[in-house]
């Protein structure tokens, strides 16, 4: 298939065969074709407005397409898609000929002159919730504490504050309780460029239990991830939905879809089948733990009672604050959590 094939899709395509696709690539958009022409863009916040527009999976691609978008002709110069990334809050810029893809440009491989830079989390303290016991994990983690399971060379804790890094991020807070000594140590022994505090729960309080237990003067959100897990996504973009939304809580789900293998009866009363579907595919968002969340609703959290991450959603909820969900692909979420996915994880990341 012709590389550029890949950036391609049928208009008459599923939205969900187009996510799917878009997926499988590192750019975040896919361009629509109809009758061998390019009609038009779809990217990942298209996508996102989808989601959170309830408009199905099933339906074509060609309804969320956007026909108004920047592109290219051919005989431009350096200097115009300079000036287009510059001025435009863009990924890519595609170069089309008589309705054909020839090329794509991407932010990420020019030298883009005075580039504007998107805001930083720097400035958000960033908690890592390392307390849990990784029983999913057994039995590594009857000798290893899960935040120290490798990936390749380096431990999954210390992946993911690289991945926080990249966005100027240099210190953590790290939640401990099972197996707490050998995470202290394993930081002691080895030289790291972030300042890392630790805070240790004296029993086990939960994945937001803890949160109670830091001292966040001066801020007014944070980020908690879990250990386990890795977003691959741009966490500036989901900083801005967040306060651009006045969310009091964001978490970030993953975009899931099962097929189930079998017809699937749906039963009335004394048995009397009322119809049946074969091998039915449904889509769903799924909890990623990854969150950022206001420091006023820590309020919520019990004081040193064990309490999870679902019920400070729940409550707060109950309590009319505003929880938001920022969709990502489920290739950008990276879950070593039990071994099926601890597998997928290792081909991804090494």
């Amino acid at each position: 298939m012709n590389k550029l094939e890949q950036y391609c899709i049928e208009a008459n395509a599923t939205i969900r065969t187009a996510f799917k696709k878009m997926g499988q690539l590192s750019d975040k958009f896919i361009l629509v074709k109809e009758n061998e022409k390019i009609i038009g863009i779809v990217t990942d916040g298209d996508f996102r407005r989808a989601i959170w527009g309830s408009v199905p999976f099933d339906n074509p691609i060609g309804e969320i397409t956007n026909l108004s978008y920047i592109f290219f002709s051919t005989g431009h110069t350096n200097r115009e898609i300079n000036e287009t990334f510059r001025e435009k809050n863009i990924g890519q810029i595609p170069v089309i000929k008589n309705g054909k893809l020839v090329k794509v440009y991407s932010r990420d491989d020019i030298d883009v002159i005075n580039k504007k830079p998107f805001k930083k989390s720097s400035n958000i303290p960033v908690i890592i919730m390392a307390g849990g016991k990784g029983t999913r994990l057994d039995p590594f983690t009857r000798i290893l504490p899960k935040p120290l399971i490798p990936i390749g060379n380096e431990p999954i804790i210390e992946i993911i504050m690289n991945e926080f890094s990249g966005y100027g991020v240099s210190e953590f807070h790290l939640t401990l309780n099972d197996k707490s000594k050998m995470i202290k140590a394993y930081f002691h022994d080895h030289s790291f460029k972030y300042k890392i505090h630790f805070i240790e729960e004296k029993k086990p309080l939960g994945t937001a239990g803890a949160l109670r237990l830091i001292p966040l003067n001066n801020v007014c959100s944070i980020i908690v991830t879990n250990c386990d897990i890795i977003i691959k996504d741009d966490y500036n973009r989901i900083i801005e939905y967040h306060e651009e939304m006045e969310n009091d809580i964001t978490l970030i789900g993953s975009l899931q879809h099962y097929k189930v293998p079998y017809g699937v009866c749906k039963v009335g009363e004394k048995g009397n089948l009322k119809s049946i579907m074969e091998k039915p595919e449904y889509d769903y968002l799924s909890n990623t733990g990854f969150y950022i969340l206001e420091k006023s609703i820590l309020k919520l959290i019990p004081k040193d009672r064990y309490f999870d991450m679902t019920d400070l959603i729940n409550k707060a909820l109950g309590d009319n604050f505003k929880v938001g969900v920022y969709p990502v692909s489920d290739r950008s979420w990276i879950d070593i959590g039990q071994w099926e996915e601890y597998r997928k994880a290792v081909n991804a990341l090494t």
